[in-house]
């Protein structure tokens, strides 16, 4: 998997798009996400490690597993998760260390990598 053993270096939201710059073996690696209805992110330390990364239709996810956490802590709520349109995207960053990133948004694109590669 190429974001595996990456280093996630930046995250710029700004107007429902959120800008992920990831770098590995010297080269830099960005993700847009448009259009984005829900991020959480936990743990951005000096020095992040990439050890996996997904992305599916909301679909094709068990969101009450995915979001389980999310919703416990009160930063979303059921009726948010049910009323995601099922065709929405769900990115995850999995940490070896550091960062974990949970979205939910329209689209996601690249212009170094075919993102979708990553769909399970």
């Amino acid at each position: 998997m190429l974001l595996h053993d990456s280093s996630l270096e930046g995250v710029l939201s700004k107007n429902g798009q959120v800008i992920l710059t990831f770098s590995k073996e010297g080269k830099e690696i960005m993700i847009r996400l448009e259009n984005v209805a829900f991020l959480i992110m936990n743990d951005f330390l000096l020095g992040n490690i990439v050890l996996d990364a997904e992305v599916a239709k909301i679909a094709d996810i068990d969101v009450d597993v995915e979001f389980e956490y999310a919703i416990s802590e009160g930063f979303i709520n059921e009726n948010f998760i049910n009323n995601v349109n099922e065709n929405d995207l769900y990115f995850k960053i999995t940490p070896t260390y550091g960062c974990e990133l949970q979205v939910i948004c329209k689209e996601i694109k690249s212009d170094n990598i075919d993102v979708m590669q990553y769909c399970t």
